[in-house]
C-alpha cells in the first residue's frame, strides 16, 4: 500500500513538473506584456517606436528561443517626404493645377513648417488659385525665414498691393531700393533688383489706397 502511494506522489511530482515547464514561458511572457508601459513605449499603431518586449534589444527570450527576435528599429515616422510632396507640388503648379499644388506644398510644410522656398511655392499656388489673401499669408512667413531672397519680398509687395495696403507695399519695395541703390548696377543682383522695383512698382501705382 505504501508503496502505491509513493508511486502515485511521484507520478504527481512529475506531472507538476512537466506543467512548469510547459507554463513556465507563457508566464514570463504574460508578466512581460503586464509590465509593457504602452502609453511610454509605443501604442499600436506603429506611431512610436515600440519598446518594452519589442525594444531596441529585440524580444529576448520569452518564449524559450535558443536566440532571441531581431531587433525592432521602429516603423517609419507618420507624415510625408517635404522632398517628394514638394515635386509633386511644383508639377502641379507648372500644369496649372493649383488645388493640388497647394495641397503638396502643405503637405511638405507639415514636415518643414519653416522653409521658405515650400512656402514661396505654397504662394504662388494661391495666387494661382485667385487667393491672394492666402498668398500673402504664405510670402509673409517665407519672407521671414528668408529675408534676403528678391522674389519672394517682391511677391510679397506684390501682394500687399493688390489688396490695397498700398503703405506696406511701399515699404518692402524701399527695402528693395535700399539693397539696389546698394549694389549701384554693378552686383549679381542688379538685373534681379531692377525687375523687382519696376513688378513692385507698377503695381503700387493701381494699388487702391487704405490702411489695414
Amino acid at each position: 500500500m505504501r508503496s502505491r502511494q509513493v508511486r502515485r506522489a511521484r507520478t504527481i511530482v512529475r506531472a507538476a513538473l512537466a506543467a512548469l515547464v510547459v507554463l513556465a514561458p507563457a508566464v514570463t511572457l504574460a508578466q512581460g506584456i503586464a509590465a509593457w508601459d504602452f502609453e511610454k513605449d509605443g501604442d499600436l499603431s506603429g506611431n512610436k517606436r515600440l519598446g518594452g518586449l519589442a525594444g531596441n534589444s529585440g524580444v529576448g527570450n520569452p518564449l524559450g528561443f535558443k536566440e532571441s527576435t531581431p531587433p525592432v528599429t521602429g516603423y517609419a515616422p507618420p507624415g510625408f517626404d517635404p522632398r517628394i510632396e514638394y515635386a509633386k507640388g511644383f508639377t502641379d503648379l507648372n500644369l496649372g493645377r493649383f488645388a493640388e499644388a497647394e495641397r503638396d506644398f502643405q503637405n511638405a510644410l507639415s514636415v518643414e513648417p519653416r522653409n521658405p522656398k515650400t512656402l514661396f511655392m505654397l504662394g504662388e499656388a494661391r495666387v494661382g488659385r485667385g487667393d491672394t489673401r492666402g498668398a500673402l499669408e504664405a510670402f509673409e512667413k517665407a519672407v521671414k525665414y528668408d529675408p534676403k531672397q528678391i522674389t519672394i519680398r517682391t511677391e510679397y509687395a506684390v501682394a500687399l498691393a493688390k489688396l490695397g495696403q498700398a503703405d506696406k507695399a511701399q515699404a518692402q519695395f524701399d527695402v528693395l531700393k535700399a539693397r539696389a541703390d546698394a549694389c549701384n548696377a554693378t552686383c549679381k543682383d542688379a538685373a534681379d533688383l531692377k525687375a523687382a522695383l519696376d513688378r513692385v512698382q507698377a503695381n503700387l501705382a493701381g494699388a487702391p489706397r487704405q490702411s489695414s
